[in-house]
C-alpha cells in the first residue's frame, strides 16, 4: 500500500511540474481523466498527432499523452509566447483561406462581449492565428454546433481564430481574503474565425 502511494503522489507531483512548464497532459484513466476545476488541464486523448508523445502510466498501466505547446519561433505575435505557454497555448501560422469573418467583424464580437475594457482600451488590435489550447474543453452549444471539428475534438487544436488585444485597461482580478488582489492593463478576447463565436479570453498582464 505504501509503495502504490508513493506513486500516486509522486504522479501528482509530476502532473504539476509538466503543467507549469507549459506542456498539456492527457489520458485515459478514470482519475486521471477526471474533468474537476483542479484537474482542468486533464484531457482525453486526440488527434494531435504532429506535436504528441505517448508513454506507459506504470501506476494504471494506461496510455499519457503529452503535448507540446510551444508557439514555433517562425509565428509572427504581438503576444508573449512564454506567457503563452505557461497558459498552456499554442500559436501557428494561419493558412490562407482559413478565415470568413472579417478583422472589423472580429474586433466589433469582442468589443461587444467586453464593452467595459472596450471603452477603458488605449488601443485594440487583433491578429490572426491557428490556436491550439488542450487545457480548455468547455465551450458554449452554439461554438459547438457551428465548428464540427471543435465539437468532434473537443478543444482547440489549430482553430483558426482572431485574438482581440485591449491595451490601456484597469483589470481588477479575483484574490483569496486577505492576498493581495491582481491587476492587468491587457484581455485577450478569442474568436473563432470561421463561426464568430466568442470562445474565450484571458490576461497574464
Amino acid at each position: 500500500m505504501k509503495s502504490r502511494r508513493r506513486l500516486i503522489i509522486g504522479g501528482i507531483i509530476s502532473t504539476f511540474l509538466l503543467c507549469s512548464s507549459g506542456i498539456a497532459i492527457a489520458a485515459n484513466s478514470d482519475l486521471l481523466s477526471s474533468k474537476t476545476d483542479e484537474d482542468q488541464f486533464l484531457l482525453q486523448p486526440n488527434s494531435l498527432e504532429e506535436s504528441k508523445v505517448t508513454v506507459s502510466d506504470a501506476t494504471y498501466n494506461t496510455p499519457v499523452t503529452f503535448f507540446d505547446v510551444t508557439t514555433p519561433d517562425n509565428v509572427e505575435t504581438k503576444l508573449n509566447k512564454a506567457s503563452l505557454k505557461t497558459l498552456g497555448i499554442k500559436l501557428d501560422k494561419p493558412t490562407s483561406g482559413k478565415a470568413i469573418l472579417s478583422e472589423k467583424s472580429a474586433i466589433e464580437k469582442a468589443e461587444s462581449n467586453q464593452q467595459k475594457f472596450a471603452s477603458e482600451a488605449k488601443d485594440v488590435s487583433s491578429e490572426l492565428q491557428l490556436l491550439t489550447y488542450p487545457y480548455l474543453n468547455a465551450f458554449s452549444e452554439s461554438a459547438l454546433s457551428k465548428n464540427p471539428k471543435l465539437k468532434a475534438e473537443g478543444f482547440l487544436n489549430q482553430t483558426p481564430v482572431y485574438i482581440v488585444t485591449f491595451k490601456g485597461i484597469n483589470g481588477v482580478g479575483h484574490a483569496a481574503v486577505g492576498d493581495k488582489v491582481p491587476t492587468y492593463n491587457e484581455y485577450n478576447v478569442v474568436i473563432d474565425a470561421v463561426s464568430g463565436e466568442v470562445l474565450f479570453s484571458f490576461t497574464y498582464q
